[in-house]
């Protein structure tokens, strides 16, 4: 496997899991959120096949603005 695919897995690992950030919703629920995460994968990620990328930052504005999740407070 080459170090894009294994760099892009583990980046999808990390915001999968959600690597002790934890999002709120005022409606949706756990599944809901897996959901969310998974579309705003999709829509912001970049690259060929083999050097698939994720724009952070167009990453957590579709969090934010698209979807209406936001990080909770601990």
């Amino acid at each position: 496997m080459n170090k894009s695919l294994i760099g892009f897995a583990i980046l999808l690992l990390l915001l999968t899991t959600g690597c002790a950030t934890k999002y709120c919703h005022p409606y949706k629920g756990a599944q809901e959120l897996e959901r969310d995460k998974y579309d705003c994968n999709m829509k912001t990620r970049s690259g060929s096949s083999e050097t698939l990328l994720v724009d952070l930052g167009l990453w957590f504005d579709c969090m934010k603005i698209e979807k209406g999740w936001y990080k909770c407070s601990e």
